[in-house]
C-alpha cells in the first residue's frame, strides 16, 4: 500500500487520530508493549532517574506521555500503569527513603494505598494525557501549546501522587501541595518531558523517516508486527531469556562466593535483594533486545519496501520493464517453478491519438484505468507490468489451459472496452500471447510476444494472436 505524502499535513494529528483509531487491538497491544519496554529501560537503569547536582529530573513519566499522544488514552492509560508496578517492584526489592518504602507492598504497611498511589495514581496521568491530547488533535495549535500542555502533564504527574501519598501515608508529610510547579526540578523534569515528546511528535509528522516509522507501527501486514516476525521474535526472545538467566545466575553465585570467602556471612534479606536485583537486570535485558528486534525488523522492512517501489512504474504502480524481468527470471530460476504459465503483452491500440486529441493528461488517466482492468484479472501469484508507453503485460503462473487464457484475455477485452473516452469511443487493445515451452528468461517471452502482438495489429487490432498460431 503507497503511502500518502502528509509533509504538508497540518499541525493538528486528525489523519493520525483516523488511521489510529481504526488500527486493530492486536496491533494496539503491540505498541503498549513497545513503550512499555523502554519504560523498563528506564526503570531500572540509571536512565530514568538524571542527576545533575543539585538538580535532579526522572524520566519515567515519558514513555506514558509518548503511548498518550500516539495511541490515546487507553494507551496512555496502560503504559502508566506498567510504570506504577515497575515501582512497586523496584521500592520492593529495596528502600532508600520513607518516600520509597511508600511504594513497597512489603515495607509500607498500607498495600492497597501503594497500589492506588503508585498504579492507581499513574494510570489516571496516563489516560487523562491521552485525552488531552486528543482534544488538542481537533483544533490547530503550535509547537509551544505542545510544549506547554506536556510540561502541564508533567506536574500533573506529580500532583497524582504526591496528592495519593498524603491521602493514604499522611505520616510522610507530603501532599499535592508538594508539587512543586515551578521549582528548578520542576522545570528540569518538565522540559526534558517537552523537549522529548514534541521533538518526537514533529519527527513523526513532519519527516520521512518519522512518518515510515510510524506509519510501520500500525500496519497489520508486512510490517513490524507481522505475523511472520512474531514467531521469529518469540523464538529469539526465549533464547535470549535463557541466556541471560544463565549470565546473572552466574554473576550472582560469583558474588555471593567473593562475599563467603572475604568472611562476609549474607543475611536472608539481602541475598534476597541480590536475586530481585538480578530478575531486574534480567528483564532490562529482554526489553533491550525487544527494542532492538523491532528497530531492526522496522529497517529490514524499510528496506525491501524501498527496493521493491524502485521496481515500481512511477505512473501506474505496476512493475517496470526492469522489475517485471527481474520477477520472471527469478521465477523461472526457482527451483519449485512446476513449468506452467503464460505470458501475455498488450498494446492500447491508437493511444497516440488519446494524447494527441485529449492531451497528455487524459492519457495518463487513461493507462492507470488499463492497469485497473490488469490488476482484477491476475492473481497474487501472477506477475503483471507496464513495459513502457502503452504496452503492458502480464504472467500468469501455472496457467496451460488455452480454454483458461482465453477467459483472461476475455476479461481483459472487455474491461478495456468498457474504458470510454471524452468523445465516446471505446477504448480497444491487441494482444500477444505467448505459452509456456521451457524458455529460460524473460526475453524470449517478450521477443515471442512483441512478434505475436506485431500479428495482432497485421490483423486490424483489438484482436490477439498466439505465439504458437503463427505462420512460421
Amino acid at each position: 500500500m503507497e503511502q500518502g505524502n502528509h509533509a504538508s499535513a497540518p499541525l493538528h494529528m486528525n489523519l493520525l487520530w483516523r488511521e489510529r483509531a481504526g488500527s486493530s487491538l492486536r496491533i494496539k497491544i503491540h505498541c503498549i508493549l513497545f513503550f512499555s519496554a523502554i519504560e523498563v529501560v528506564l526503570a531500572f537503569s540509571s536512565l530514568g532517574f538524571i542527576q545533575l547536582q543539585p538538580l535532579s529530573a526522572s524520566t519515567m513519566h515519558i514513555p506514558v506521555l509518548l503511548a498518550a499522544i500516539f495511541y490515546g488514552r487507553w494507551a496512555g492509560g496502560a503504559v502508566g500503569a506498567v510504570f506504577g508496578v515497575l515501582s512497586i517492584w523496584k521500592a520492593s526489592n529495596a528502600s532508600f527513603s520513607p518516600g520509597d518504602a511508600a511504594f513497597s507492598l512489603w515495607l509500607s504497611g498500607n498495600p492497597l494505598g501503594t497500589i492506588l498511589t503508585a498504579v492507581g495514581a499513574r494510570t489516571i496521568f496516563g489516560f487523562v494525557s491521552g485525552w488531552c491530547y486528543e482534544k488538542l488533535e481537533e483544533r490547530e495549535f503550535s509547537w509551544l501549546w505542545m510544549g506547554t500542555l506536556t510540561y502541564l502533564l508533567t506536574r500533573l504527574h506529580s500532583f497524582l501522587v504526591f496528592g495519593a501519598l498524603g491521602i493514604f501515608f499522611p505520616q510522610l508529610g507530603f501532599s499535592a501541595a508538594s508539587t512543586g510547579f515551578v521549582s528548578l526540578t520542576a522545570l528540569l523534569s518538565g522540559g526534558l518531558a517537552a523537549l522529548i515528546v514534541t521533538g518526537a511528535y514533529y519527527l513523526s509528522r513532519q519527516t520521512l523517516a518519522g512518518r515510515r516509522f510510524l506509519h510501520a507501527l500500525m500496519q497489520t501486514e508486512g510490517t513490524v508486527f507481522y505475523r511472520g516476525n512474531l514467531r521469529v521474535l518469540s523464538v529469539f526472545m526465549g533464547v535470549l531469556t535463557i541466556v541471560a538467566l544463565a549470565l546473572v545466575t552466574n554473576v550472582m553465585s560469583q558474588v555471593e562466593t567473593v562475599m563467603q570467602l572475604s568472611g562476609y556471612a549474607i543475611p536472608g534479606d539481602v541475598h534476597r535483594m541480590i536475586f530481585g536485583w538480578g530478575l531486574q537486570f534480567l528483564l532490562a535485558m529482554v526489553a533491550v533486545a525487544f527494542l532492538l528486534f523491532v528497530v531492526f525488523i522496522y529497517f529490514y522492512n524499510m528496506t525491501a519496501i524501498a527496493n521493491h517501489r524502485s521496481l515500481l512504474d512511477s505512473l501506474t504502480k505496476l512493475y517496470h520493464k526492469e522489475g517485471v524481468a527481474r520477477q520472471i527470471n527469478q521465477l523461472l530460476r526457482d527451483a519449485a517453478f512446476d513449468g506452467g504459465g503464460v505470458f501475455i503483452m498488450l498494446d492500447v491500440d491508437h493511444f497516440k491519438s488519446v494524447n494527441d486529441r485529449f492531451g497528455h493528461p487524459k492519457g495518463d488517466e487513461v493507462l492507470c484505468r488499463v492497469a485497473g482492468v490488469l490488476r482484477a484479472v491476475v492473481r497474487d501469484s501472477d506477475i503483471i507490468g507496464r513495459l513502457g508507453g502503452d504496452e503492458f503485460c502480464m504472467y500468469l503462473q501455472g496457467t496451460r489451459d488455452r480454454m483458461d487464457v482465453m477467459h483472461a484475455i476475455e476479461r481483459i477485452s472487455d474491461g478495456i472496452h468498457k474504458i470510454t473516452l471524452p468523445d465516446g469511443a471505446e477504448l480497444t487493445s491487441s494482444i500477444g500471447i505467448v505459452l509456456y515451452t521451457g524458455q529460460k528468461t524473460f526475453n524470449e517471452f517478450y521477443w515471442g510476444a512483441d512478434k505475436a502482438l506485431y500479428a495482432s495489429k497485421e490483423k486490424g487490432r483489438n484482436t490477439h494472436s498466439f505465439l504458437d498460431e503463427l505462420d512460421g
